[in-house]
């Protein structure tokens, strides 16, 4: 049998582990509380507000494949069943970092119900900040009088050499 001051002392230490616990417990579910609404409030805001970077500052997450990837797709999109061939203009076609646009130029092909074949030249810029095509024009290529000298007037303007 103990004495009655160690019975107290084994009641007092057995409260203070049980008080310990709640206190550690307490602290625990607090920080994880904190972290939550923390979490929670840089997504609110994220999503309240363009966090983005904007087109002047030129961020570049778009790159020039997905550029390309970009200008073909609007390009199938246009022709549709018509497109024979869509052919990127690798040489002319380039980044311009003063206005953060990707400058693609294309040829497609396409054919008719008769077999003729045309040609088109495709102009697509996209911004580099979101990706989005900002212009796409579409130009046939007609070809004029080929061999003849150009005539103004009904007289010749240049004679060409023999």
């Amino acid at each position: 049998d103990l004495p009655q001051s160690d019975l107290i002392f084994l009641r007092h230490r057995s409260f203070m582990s049980k008080a310990s616990t709640r206190q550690t417990l307490s602290v625990l579910v607090f920080a994880v509380l904190i972290i939550f609404v923390a979490a929670g409030t840089t997504v609110y805001v994220s999503t309240q507000f363009n966090t983005s970077s904007s087109e002047e500052e030129g961020y570049k997450n778009v790159t020039y494949t997905d550029a390309v990837l970009t200008c073909e797709a609007e390009g199938r999109a246009e022709f549709g069943q018509r497109l024979d061939q869509l052919i990127v203009d690798r040489h002319s076609s380039r980044f311009e970092s003063d206005v953060f646009l990707y400058k693609i130029f294309l040829k497609a092909y396409t054919k008719t119900d008769k077999g003729e074949v045309t040609e088109f030249f495709l102009t697509c810029f996209v911004k580099s900040s979101n990706g989005r095509i900002s212009k796409f024009d579409v130009f046939e290529n007609v070809k004029g009088n080929e061999g003849g000298a150009i005539k103004q007037g009904g007289e010749k303007f240049i004679e060409w050499p023999q």
